[in-house]
């Protein structure tokens, strides 16, 4: 990936950043209650994980270990999930941190996260939630963003904004590590295709597997947010052509 100090954007795409500021409130009962039940789910698999790697030095008291191991993990997470608090995004107005594992809360510094539905980058701080900007990036050299099915790039050089010139691949390979604790190994394969770059750039973008999802990862904050706003625009294009 190319140098994550970009060149200047001389494009037509400027997606505005939401003002709007929103206060943290107490989740509901249902909400903490699906919490709890992923949180049960997640404790169960670390308990696994422990099992597995002690297991592979032989050591007799594995079993006990992993069942303390994911006891702590439940316990701790339940505790936070009791004061999990939710938020409506500036940008979409999806309710963040109450339907996900998403923890927010009122102690949060500058906690970064995406909405759920928008997948625009918020921070969360103080009991408010806000629009991630430019002036919070600070030494962050990746910004990701789900790829969107049949989504569009922008017609133009993601990086600078120049004409495209040529348009290209980026691929990645994973090995799913939950599925050898079961004794398979499972190779993941991904590519985003048509990515546009000018004759001056290529290569400012990669590709990850996580979570059974692919992954775009940018170099540049604001080119996140252009590739997002053209497939808002897409998505709202359609909407209308359906009215």
């Amino acid at each position: 990936m190319e140098d994550s100090i970009s060149p200047t954007y001389t494009g037509k795409i400027h997606p505005p950043y939401s003002d709007q500021i929103s206060l943290l409130k107490t989740t509901s009962a249902s909400s903490k209650a699906g919490k709890i039940f992923y949180a049960v789910l997640g404790s169960a698999l670390i308990a696994g994980i422990v099992w597995f790697i002690l297991m592979l030095f032989f050591w007799k008291w594995s079993t006990y270990a992993a069942i303390a191991a994911g006891l702590y993990f439940l316990i701790a997470t339940i505790r936070s999930m009791l004061k999990s608090q939710c938020a409506s995004c500036p940008y979409c107005g999806f309710e963040v941190g109450s339907k996900s594992l998403l923890q927010l809360s009122l102690n949060d510094k500058d906690l970064q996260f995406a909405c759920e539905r928008c997948y625009e980058w918020l921070v969360s701080d103080a009991s408010k939630v806000r629009a991630f900007r430019e002036t919070d990036v600070g030494s962050k050299k990746e910004f990701d963003c789900p790829v969107i099915a049949n989504g569009v790039w922008p017609n133009e050089c993601i990086v600078c904004g120049a004409e495209a010139t040529q348009r290209l691949s980026a691929r990645t390979f994973g090995v799913g590590l939950s599925s050898l604790l079961i004794g398979r190994l499972s190779v993941s394969y991904g590519s985003v295709k048509n990515i546009p770059y000018c004759a001056a750039h290529t290569d400012a973008i990669s590709v990850k597997d996580s979570d059974n999802k692919l992954w775009a990862v940018f170099n540049d904050y604001s080119a996140r947010r252009r590739y997002l706003y053209v497939n808002k625009l897409q998505f709202a294009g359609r909407q209308k052509n359906r009215a």
